[in-house]
């Protein structure tokens, strides 16, 4: 079925200053519908000033939260946003949901009403979405005008209206919903891609909740192909960073924040959601290093693959990543390939491979794989994660640095640290500092700390202060 094109048919979404970080998501769901039906904003007149994405906004009339009536006010406000509009019909929206397609509007817009149900013998609650012509919405109004012993929820009373109107209703079960209030419901992607609309906001209404349902709602957007970027900053996190310390990805989410120019989205894989992670950070769940890189190739038009223990540490633009760090400017030889294929370490052996074959087509043979960022264009990576996939972290910068005639970065000062050890004394020409299991040591976890010392919307407002916490007792 091709885009639904309604004429004078508005989709009003509601949103409060606390569910802010939740209509970014909402937006980039609904414009990849690819219909003709503009939508507006109605915005608690209770919240605190947000941004709306440049949306058209109407107040939303209602008592929020305390024991007034709700669907009263949500009528009202619908009202006056679709005649303000000179609109004929309204699609009612919550800001906590993903719409994936509305082909339950083109099959159902001869009716007066249109709702969704969780539950099937439910006839009263129209659920997170719903269509209303605005003669019937006028006559609901009216009708709930004086029904002030109707409080919550807003939906039922309004859905409660219409049949007691008489009006031609019809109520459609919604199957695709993320309940629960525990932090550690999670879904599985495929179960959900058929439904027309995704409910994720079923949890507490906590920063820490809504921070999960931004979480859901930009994965869900991610595996529908709603979201791309243009530019994209990605970390492949080993379990949520569960066996890991926490200081080093949120340093280096510090380092990003301070020191790459523009506003560049930022996106965590892993199995798990690391912990202490804003809302402004984009969650994707994965299986595997190699499954991490695949997804990554979907979201933007260009990556840079950092890792936790990595951090930039002078200013930098997108752009300086263009040209690579190699390890030497000399390129490997057949004896060089040979020694790899029969080492013991594991790594040593798939990276023999990924330069043996590299050799066999007549291409360089430079060692790329530096520990330093490495920004990938994701149509060249998709062909390069193709042809070289030898298992867990093939060194795939190597082979794409030498199919893609990557140039050498020239003048860049890295930091590596492996061991324990004194720090040097003048770390102002460092560009980029990495460092191993073994070098994540009190020294260099001293110096990250004075280095990058305020915390950057990366990081969830209530996560632990690490300025404040002895080295000693950070995980």
């Amino acid at each position: 079925m091709g885009p639904v094109n309604m004429l004078n048919t508005i989709g009003c979404v509601l949103c409060s200053h606390q569910d802010r970080h939740l209509l970014p998501p909402f937006i980039a769901a609904w414009e990849a519908l690819g219909t003709s039906i503009p939508l507006v904003l109605l915005k608690d007149q209770d919240s605190a000033d947000f941004d709306t994405r440049g949306l058209t906004t109407y107040p939303l009339l209602w008592e929020k939260d305390k024991a007034l009536p709700l669907a009263s006010g949500v009528a009202a406000s619908l009202l006056h946003a679709a005649n303000s509009e000179s609109a004929v019909s309204v699609i009612k929206m919550d800001v906590d949901c993903i719409h994936q397609h509305l082909d339950w509007l083109a099959s159902n817009n001869e009716r007066e009403v249109v709702g969704f149900a969780h539950l099937t013998d439910d006839k009263y609650f129209c659920g997170a979405a719903y269509y209303i012509t605005v003669p019937a919405l006028t006559k609901v109004s009216e009708f709930l005008a004086d029904k002030s012993g109707w409080l919550r929820p807003e939906d039922k009373g309004m859905a409660k209206a219409a049949i007691e109107l008489g009006l031609d209703v019809i109520t459609l079960p919604m199957r695709g919903t993320i309940c629960g209030a525990s932090a550690g419901v999670e879904y599985i992607e495929s179960i959900f891609s058929e439904y027309a609309v995704v409910h994720c906001g079923e949890f507490s209404k906590t920063t820490a909740g809504r921070a999960r349902v931004a979480f859901k709602m930009k994965r869900l957007n991610l595996h529908n192909g709603a979201t791309s970027h243009r530019r994209a900053v990605v970390y492949p996190i080993k379990d949520g960073n569960s066996v890991d310390s926490n200081i080093e990805l949120t340093m280096s989410l510090r380092s990003i924040h301070e020191n790459l120019e523009g506003d560049v989205p930022v996106v965590i894989m892993s199995e798990k959601i690391p912990p202490n992670i804003s809302g402004d950070v984009t969650f994707i769940k994965v299986d595997s290093y190699q499954d991490a890189i695949e997804k990554a190739c979907r979201i933007a038009d260009e990556i840079l693959w950092m890792n936790d223990d990595i951090f930039i540490l002078r200013p930098h633009k997108w752009e300086d990543f263009y040209e690579w760090v190699t390890n030497d400017d000399t390129q490997w030889t057949a004896k060089d390939v040979d020694d790899n294929k029969a080492h013991s370490n594991n790594w040593r052996k798939r990276k023999g491979k990924v330069v043996g074959k590299l050799m066999d087509a007549g291409l360089t043979t430079f060692d790329y794989s530096s520990h330093t960022p490495y920004l990938y264009d994701t149509a060249t990576l998709t062909r390069v994660v193709r042809d070289f996939s030898f298992g867990y972290k093939t060194s795939f910068e190597t082979a794409y640095g030498n199919v893609a005639k990557v140039p050498h970065r020239k003048n860049f000062r890295k930091l590596q640290r492996y061991h324990d050890g004194a720090l040097p004394i003048d770390m102002s020409v460092y560009d980029v500092m990495n460092y191993s299991d073994r070098g994540a040591t009190p020294h260099i976890r001293g110096f990250l700390l004075g280095k990058f010392p305020s915390p950057c919307k990366y990081e969830y407002h209530g996560a632990v202060d690490l300025t404040k916490t002895l080295i000693s007792n950070i995980k």
